[in-house]
């Protein structure tokens, strides 16, 4: 019997939002709780997707196959898949986000295609759309989203070529989030030639003042340069063209390591501004659930006592009036 896994797809719009039947192809040992590749809708367009359950099946249908494994090991538990579930019917969201919702945050990636021109056609009748991406990869590799702008039906006309040997293609993944940076900035000329600038007056006051700040505080944060000099983000980007300024990218806890500061001024800092967000959405989607709660515990006596308000006391007491006239 062939095994057959329950999947959901990334892809998959909340209108068209169920476990999709996948083939699991022979040798390829697919669990729940791992993330895999899947062709999926009429252009087999590659998607990330997550296995909810295996099981040996009868193939009564023509199904697609399961192209590739992103995981080793389940990276999700049956009970954490049945929490997707909850989400899913609790909130307006796909099966997938509730699930990717779960899932660490280390674990988030992108995928992309990448075509190349693997030789030149010669006795092949090819059509003007296709000489149209024929052209295009001439230039340099691109990837399938920006083939697919050019022509719509790229990825028809790119799976005949492939089968051609005209075009290749390779996957890419990379992660959709990374560490927090902070640029920073430091004059690209010598001091001598800064200060030359600044007497001549050539530059508008805001960028002298900047040129000044950095003469004499050296490499600085972006976000301290323009606070401090109220230059703006533009005119830095305008002086890195002229060389003038050159910009660099630091992760901000390695820098603030790097500098000797404690890990509560980190904490401080740098995570909880970025957590704070999510600690504000999950706050306000708890307020409801805690409203009724206590609505519910006031309505049976056991919420808080009077002369408190209570919207579980007020309707308990409404109730007892019109009691009063039956």
């Amino acid at each position: 019997m062939a095994q057959i896994a329950k999947i959901a797809i990334e892809a998959a719009t909340f209108a068209i939002d169920k476990p999709y039947d996948y083939l699991v192809p022979d040798g390829m040992e697919v669990r729940a709780g791992m993330r895999v590749i899947v062709p999926f809708g009429r252009g087999n367009r590659r998607s990330e997707g997550m296995v909810l359950a295996v099981e040996p099946g009868l193939q009564d249908r023509p199904l697609k196959a399961v192209e590739a494994l992103l995981d080793e090991t389940p990276q999700l538990s049956r009970e954490q898949i049945r929490l997707g579930l909850w989400m899913c019917q609790r909130y307006f969201c796909t099966f997938y986000d509730a699930l990717h919702a779960i899932l660490p945050i280390g674990l988030w990636y992108q995928h992309r295609e990448i075509w190349t021109l693997q030789r030149e056609p010669e006795e092949e009748a090819l059509s003007d759309k296709e000489r149209v991406l024929l052209d295009m990869l001439r230039e340099k590799e691109q990837t399938f989203s920006d083939l697919q702008a050019a022509q719509p039906r790229a990825r028809e006309l790119l799976q005949k070529m492939e089968r051609l040997g005209l075009v290749a293609c390779r996957r890419e993944s990379s992660r959709r989030t990374c560490d927090k940076t902070d640029s920073l900035v430091s004059l690209a000329i010598a001091p001598d030639e800064a200060a030359e600038l600044i007497r001549e007056k050539k530059r508008a006051p805001r960028q002298a003042a900047a040129l000044s700040f950095l003469l004499q505080n050296g490499e600085t944060s972006l976000h301290e340069l323009l606070y401090f000099t109220g230059v703006s983000r533009q005119a830095v980007t305008q002086m890195e063209k002229t060389e003038i300024l050159s910009l660099r990218e630091q992760e901000y806890v390695l820098a603030a390591r790097a500098t000797g500061a404690p890990g509560k001024w980190i904490i401080l800092k740098h995570l909880l501004p970025n957590c704070i967000s999510v600690v504000v959405i999950s706050t306000a989607l708890q307020i409801p659930s805690a409203i009724f709660t206590e609505s519910y515990l006031s309505f049976l006596g056991l919420g808080v006592n009077a002369p408190m308000p209570s919207l579980g006391s007020l309707a308990s007491d409404a109730l007892n009036g019109i009691y009063s006239y039956t």
